[in-house]
């Protein structure tokens, strides 16, 4: 008897990226693709319409990153194997093994992609879905950023950052403690190093910190943080405009 193939959605915002993946899935005719999706909100609609066995999924995408959809369909019940495929900073790779979640580096090795879905078939270990989207998501939050100086280093939380600022070739970050701290480190450089899950940059010169966000006004251009009581304004492009609503 011929084994039923394994049903899978595939998540990611670049059309290439889906492409390639989709042409490597048929070369090992052991999958069949219910559906692609370029953004959470879609891959969703398409998980609740087809309960798809594997997800394929980028984290980087416009808007919600792969890691809200994770949370999303937990909320639903689904409990589909994630197979994150991501070129991604090591520190995401480091909480998707800790949570022992299966990924894969783009660009995509075919015998990589082959051996997962083998531990697929042979594991099948989401029995334990919502366990591990506990310990991914409390790995994410426990992150802590170091940043030099030029006397040191210092490190602090992602929930510890309100915004930072390029200054020339330094940064300055404002605490939620009120203080301000400057490092010896470009933005550009800390952008890298910095969780799309938590922080946005919100114009040329400013990344924050997503929790503090309170309103966005998209007619002034100008984004609202809320520290304590405290209002903060900030101008906001139409990239960040764009983003933030999912478009």
């Amino acid at each position: 008897m011929t084994p039923q193939p394994i049903r899978a959605v595939l998540v990611d915002d670049e059309a290439d990226a889906l492409d390639i993946l989709s042409r490597l899935l048929s070369i090992t005719g052991e999958v069949e693709i219910m559906a692609t999706a370029s953004d959470v909100d879609s891959a969703l609609e398409e998980c609740l319409n087809y309960h798809p066995e594997i997800i394929f999924l980028d984290i980087d995408m416009p808007g919600k990153n792969g890691f809200e959809l994770v949370k999303n369909l937990q909320k639903y019940n689904l409990s589909p194997e994630i197979i994150f495929v991501t070129a991604h900073n090591e520190f995401a790779i480091e909480a998707i093994r800790h949570a022992a979640f299966d990924y894969l580096l783009k660009p995509i090795d075919p015998e990589a992609l082959t051996d997962a879905i083998k531990r697929y078939k042979t594991q099948r270990k989401n029995t334990h879905f919502p366990e591990m989207v506990a310990t991914l998501l409390e790995h994410l939050n426990q992150k802590r950023y170091r940043f030099n100086t030029k006397t040191g280093f210092f490190y602090l939380r992602a929930e510890e950052i309100v915004y930072l600022k390029a200054d020339g070739a330094y940064t300055d970050i404002l605490c939620s403690d009120g203080s301000t701290k400057t490092v010896s480190t470009n933005l550009g450089l800390i952008e890298e190093m910095l969780l799309p899950s938590l922080f946005i940059r919100v114009n040329r010169s400013t990344i924050v910190y997503i929790n503090h966000i309170q309103e966005v006004d998209r007619i002034k251009k100008i984004c609202y943080l809320k520290v304590g009581e405290d209002i903060i304004e900030l101008p906001a492009t139409s990239t960040f405009i764009l983003k933030i609503n999912g478009g």
